[in-house]
């Protein structure tokens, strides 16, 4: 390793050790459960709006972990704040989505952490200011919904039972320079360049090589200091769903036709996908997905969960 990359990788683990120093800490035992979903990219319902499209299956699931008395962690990147300026216009076009969020903040059952696209949300005071009142329908004006909210940079769930587990909860946008200290640049370069060309029909290329070398990268960084601290981490960020000894990763609500979700129950961290699905007779219904549940048997990784990058034991 160059010795650049070693200042680099420093000054990565020193930023998380100092975000999960400030975190917010919640005790939990084996008959909490928790609902972890990042990366929803909250627009207003434009072209430039990648959430749109998948906003009746997180309405459905959201509505699901309320009913099934659930804590809701949204692990970043909730919000798109650098292809919009007025979180209002948001609240406005996804009111109905915000007054179930409402529910969980009124049972004292929403914690919040913010990513790199609202990063804003770490000032006490535009929480306070852009974050508090929502429109209803009902009474037909703005009415008090978030007075108070905190918005943390990590979460950590503190077990009552020494024999659950510890899991520590960032965003992840630590393990990228652009998205953390320089998120102001990154910001103007996707509301002023990209988002134009985004609402026009331009789409952002998946699947490159350099992406993938680049997501290889923050997962790599990830994960050695996941290890190095003996962390069990849950990050997001790169919106690829991950279950692993070390490092796990919420996924995004922003793929084609699915929405990924970690859930907590009886200590047993598992990720699932909510998805669309069409019946025999023609119905189509949204059905919640198991895909993976973080035991003893499931943290031998093989190459197929690991995809691309080669860590023995992630």
């Amino acid at each position: 390793m160059n010795p650049f990359r070693k200042i680099i990788l420093r000054l990565i683990h020193k930023k998380l050790d100092r975000d999960f120093k400030h975190a917010k800490v919640i005790t939990y035992g084996r008959k909490d459960k928790f609902v972890i979903m990042s990366d929803l990219h909250r627009g207003t319902a434009d072209s430039a709006d990648n959430f749109y499209k998948n906003r009746l299956i997180y309405k459905f699931a959201i509505k699901n972990y309320l009913k099934n008395d659930y804590d809701y962690i949204e692990l970043g990147d909730a919000d798109e704040l650098w292809k919009n300026k007025n979180q209002k216009h948001i609240f406005d076009q996804y009111g109905d989505i915000f007054w179930t969020i409402k529910q969980f903040y009124a049972r004292g059952k929403l914690h919040m952490v913010y990513g790199n696209h609202d990063i804003v949300k770490s000032n006490p005071k535009w929480l306070e200011k852009h974050y508090s009142d929502i429109f209803s329908i009902d009474e037909n004006s703005y009415v008090p919904a978030f007075k108070g909210l905190k918005c943390y940079p990590s979460v950590i769930l503190k077990p009552e039972d020494e024999s659950l587990e510890t899991f520590y909860l960032t965003h992840g946008h630590q393990s990228e320079l652009t998205g953390d200290l320089f998120w102001r640049v990154s910001r103007f370069f996707i509301r002023h360049v990209w988002r134009p060309l985004e609402s026009i029909g331009l789409k952002e290329p998946a699947g490159t090589a350099e992406k993938r070398l680049k997501m290889q990268r923050e997962e790599n960084t990830l994960i050695g200091y996941a290890r190095q601290e003996s962390k069990v981490l849950i990050a997001a960020h790169i919106h690829r769903p991950f279950i692993g000894k070390y490092y796990n990763n919420s996924g995004s609500c922003i793929s084609e036709g699915y929405i990924d979700a970690l859930e907590i129950e009886d200590g047993k961290l598992s990720l699932v996908k909510w998805r669309t699905e069409v019946s025999e007779e023609g119905v189509i219904q949204i059905k919640r997905k198991p895909v993976k549940t973080r035991t003893e048997t499931a943290l031998a990784p093989n190459a197929a969960s690991l995809r691309f990058f080669d860590k023995k034991d992630a």
